[in-house]
């Protein structure tokens, strides 16, 4: 991919504008080990995906300038004439019976939430976030409410 921010809409910057550095919290993208330390509420619930044909969750993968920086994310539900401005790729994970023993922190509402996953899981997600940007994926085992 090759976005810059002239290829971002302005929901993409605002949102971007919140987690870089306007929350004094957000220590995620420096790469700060007080990472862990940040303000972190209850386990991830998710909301219903709206009634539309063809509606899914897209994650938004934040950037981190250090592989050792937690996972910090959020779902993104755009409507049909929105698809376009998250260009994303797909990541089958498998669903096997590895315990889901690791976290991801996922932002909705200017809060940041835990989501327990697969440890296999953070490591690819770590191994595909951008240093500089955010990349878009649907992975199903975040972006599909398992328990639905």
């Amino acid at each position: 991919m090759s976005s810059t921010d002239d290829d971002l809409s302005e929901q993409q910057k605002a949102r971007m504008g919140k987690r870089r550095g306007k929350d004094s919290n957000d220590v995620h993208a420096t790469g700060n080990s007080s990472w862990k330390h940040r303000r972190e509420y209850s386990t991830f619930s998710y909301q219903p995906l709206p009634r539309s044909p063809g509606t899914i969750r897209i994650l938004e993968l934040f950037s981190s300038e250090t592989s050792a920086a937690g996972v910090l994310c959020a779902l993104i539900t755009p409507g049909e004439n929105e698809r376009h401005q998250y260009p994303y790729e797909a990541l089958s994970w498998c669903w096997g019976t590895a315990g889901k023993s690791a976290e991801i922190s996922i932002q909705r509402n200017c809060k940041t939430y835990i989501k327990k996953v697969s440890p296999n899981l953070v490591a690819a997600m770590k191994a595909l976030r951008y240093p500089d940007r955010s990349r878009y994926l649907w992975i199903d085992q975040v972006c599909i409410d398992q328990d639905e």
